[in-house]
């Protein structure tokens, strides 16, 4: 029993792993490679003391750490220009360590400091500094390796491809928390390059002052896949394109939430970003950044790049100071804020040219962007980008279109609020030659082209552009020529439906002028309160006008100069009166015209007295109510039809008039409150119901008054928070139907 005993503890004794050794340098072992020769396979320590160590080591697979016990200001292992500094080419993994050190004048055809082969090492703390490769990866190396670079410094290091750091053929480092400047490369990447397959991951790490060919801060190739995000990269320099990063070659990065400020890329495209291959950018700040051409960012190629909720300030270029969307991109840009971007030719904030070049432009807000054309969007040359849903304010162009500027382009540009922009030409949209987009449902309001021989406050058309203009408030712009639009041009151009008021002009055409040889169709307008005419006809130009509402313009509802030829004006309502079939001169009895309410009231002579037969009539109303509503179609913008909306100011402590039209006392009126609506509405007995939970409702109103007309005058709390969306649907009318959703933004 004892012998059992016995042998089983000297056979565990045997078996047990001896422990881990630390192996001093330089005593007793004289440099770090002879400790690291000495040093079991695995669990050793190297500790190395203060220092400058001459030599070139390598790990030869060990899993050991090779530490300084001073840290790398202290402690330097320098490769006297004799080859890699340290080497990691025999499979070595997590376990094998260099920590804390300085890591210096190595000269090698890659991986001047580190060379990394089929490896996996953990590089950390460490200065990587003054290192050359004659090919790749000056500071350090990857080949179809996996190392963890961590917290390090990588210093003034040069190579032709990757000065700091050279990932190729598969590698995936991950590489966090380090300070990676001033980088040299010949050609890309002068901070990081990535090239086949390497798909690393970068994150928290502070990347500036490099340069380099393409790519100053990151450049990244080759079907690699890296995830770029919360990084710091800022100061990079590129001959040619991305200052702070470059994608091409089937790349297809990840860049989220970095910021990328005051890069340059000197002769091409992209200050802060060049992808031409598919990326997804989102969530990023790109400030400062300047460029030929996309200052902050340049997309191009025939790729849906994702473009979201990033932040474009103040970034600079020759064109396309915020983004360029150029050769093929469908990027879908939204949720961005593109905000004191300038340039001294086109598209201060965003710019898209070229046939095949589609994106979509949906939610953004561009504002206080500069440029010579475009100011906030610049579209030209056969591109056709959405451009919906967008806030453009505040833009200013020296030359044509302060808020959007289109050039042989012909985009949809439709529900975007464009206000308070300044140019001579188009301050809130110019449409330029071949310019034919549908315009539609739009506010454009409170622009501006007053100066000497400017043309057209809220659009200018111009030369053989053609667009029809459907469904906008065009509201109290101002201009010396065509406060609200501006037609100076030979192609025919149609509007219908929008409401032109409070316009003004310094010389004429407050709120349409019609010059040249334009030929102009006005279906179903309301124009009114303009000053320096409601209508101009100046030049041998054809103006045609239908069911329209022409009133209270001054001096004169419509003026014609002695060139031009009389207007074909019917079912028309004109204050004073006008010559057609069908006219009528009353007051159309709008619901508030002191407040801009434009809405037909019950009692209105025009309701039920325009021409159903007239070409061009629009199916439905300025707010999409259907045409006729009623025995026949209405005068005007607005068809008479059971209707909900706001007036007013509709802030926390603001007082909002709701406002319901519909038949005079046929019933009482059901209101409904919710903080959210369903975007595809639920069919019910009543029509389409939107309202999704909702908190409030049935509240009982009384009935329209005699002119169909209900008001209901309230404040709102000031403890309302905003931005903030009260969702609003009517239950009225007899049978009983469900009104319009109304979405009421408090802000």
């Amino acid at each position: 029993m004892r012998r059992t005993l016995l042998a089983s503890l000297i056979l565990l004794s045997a078996a047990a792993p001896l422990p881990a050794a630390v192996l001093n340098v330089p005593a007793p072992y004289p440099t770090i490679q002879s400790a690291i020769d000495a040093a079991a396979a695995s669990g050793d320590t190297v500790l190395v003391a203060p220092g400058t160590y001459v030599e070139n080591i390598d790990f030869k697979g060990k899993a050991v750490a090779v530490q300084s016990s001073g840290g790398a200001a202290v402690t330097v292992i320098d490769g006297n220009q004799l080859g890699s500094v340290v080497t990691f080419a025999s499979g070595e993994g997590a376990l094998s360590v260099l920590q804390g050190f300085t890591v210096m004048n190595g000269l090698a055809g890659s991986g001047g400091g580190i060379f990394c082969w089929q490896s996996s090492p953990t590089l950390r703390a460490n200065v990587i500094t003054g290192n050359t490769a004659t090919a790749d990866g000056g500071g350090i190396y990857c080949f179809q390796a996996a190392p963890l670079i961590d917290a390090n410094e990588i210093i003034a290091n040069y190579a032709n491809w990757g000065g700091g750091i050279g990932c190729f053929d598969n590698s995936s480092a991950e590489i966090r928390d380090n300070s990676i400047t001033w980088n040299t490369s010949v050609d890309l990447g002068a901070g990081i390059v990535l090239y086949i397959s390497s798909n690393a991951l970068i994150t928290g790490n502070t990347i500036q002052k490099n340069s380099g060919g393409s790519g100053g801060g990151i450049a990244c190739a080759a079907s690699s896949m890296p995830d770029i995000r919360d990084n710091l990269v800022s100061d990079n320099t590129a001959l040619y394109h991305g200052g702070g990063l470059y994608s091409f070659d089937n790349a297809h990065p990840t860049i989220a939430d970095n910021t990328f400020s005051k890069n340059k890329a000197i002769n091409h495209t992209g200050g802060g970003v060049c992808a031409s291959t598919p990326a997804t950018i989102t969530g990023n700040t790109f400030a400062e950044n300047d460029a030929v051409r996309g200052g902050g960012v340049a997309v191009d190629g025939p790729f849906t790049h994702v473009v979201a909720d990033n932040l474009f300030l103040k970034n600079t270029a020759w064109d396309a100071g915020g983004l360029s969307c150029e050769s093929g991109s469908c990027a879908q840009v939204t949720g961005s804020t593109f905000d004191q971007n300038s340039v001294p030719s086109t598209g201060g904030g965003f710019s898209c040219s070229a046939l095949g070049t589609n994106p979509l432009v949906r939610d953004n807000l561009f504002v206080a962007n500069q440029a010579s054309n475009g100011a906030g969007l610049a579209i030209s040359d056969n591109a056709l980008p959405e451009i919906s849903e967008n806030a453009i304010k505040n833009n200013v162009a020296t030359g044509a279109g302060g808020g959007i500027w289109l050039d042989f382009a012909s985009p949809p540009i439709e529900e975007n609020e464009i206000r308070g922009n300044l140019a001579q030409f188009g301050a809130g949209i110019m449409c330029g030659d071949g310019a034919s987009s549908a315009v539609d449902g739009n506010l454009i309001a409170e622009n501006s082209s007053a100066v000497a021989y400017g043309e057209g406050g809220g659009i200018c058309v111009w030369f053989s552009a053609s667009p029809t203009i459907t469904g906008n408030r065009i509201l109290d712009n101002a201009s010396d020529w065509g406060g609200g639009v501006n037609c100076a041009n030979f192609a025919p151009v149609l509007l219908a439906n929008n409401l032109i008021a409070g316009n003004s002009t310094i010389s004429n055409g407050g709120g349409v002028r019609v010059a040249q040889s334009s030929a102009v169709t006005l279906v179903n307008n309301t124009i009114a309160g303009n000053s320096g005419h409601g209508i101009e006809a100046d030049g041998p130009n054809v103006v045609t006008i239908a069911n329209t509402i022409i009133w209270d313009n001054a001096p004169l509802e419509i003026s014609v100069t002695p060139i031009a030829p009389q207007p074909v004006v019917t079912y028309c309502d004109v204050k004073g009166g006008w010559s057609g079939a069908g006219n009528i001169n009353s007051s159309p009895l709008f619901a508030d015209q002191p407040a801009a309410d434009y809405h037909l009231t019950y009692t209105s002579p025009c309701r039920e007295s325009g021409d159903g037969a007239c070409a061009n009539l629009p199916a439905t109303d300025f707010e999409a109510d259907p045409r006729p509503a009623g025995a026949a179609v209405d005068m005007g913008a607005d068809e008479f039809h059971s209707h909900l909306y706001s007036t007013g100011q509709a802030t926390p402590g603001g007082l909002v008039h709701l406002k319901v039209v519909g038949t005079p006392g046929t019933t009482p009126v059901a209101l409904f409150l919710a903080f959210t609506a369903y975007e595809t509405p639920v069919p019910s007995a009543y029509g389409a119901w939107y309202l999704m939970n909702p908190i409030l409702g049935p509240l009982m109103l009384p009935p329209p008054n005699s002119d169909g007309l209900l008001v209901i005058s309230a404040y709102l709390p000031a403890s309302v928070p905003a931005p903030y969306d009260i969702c609003l649907q009517v239950l009225m009318g007899s049978p009983l139907a469900l009104t319009n959703l109304w979405v009421m933004e408090v802000r």
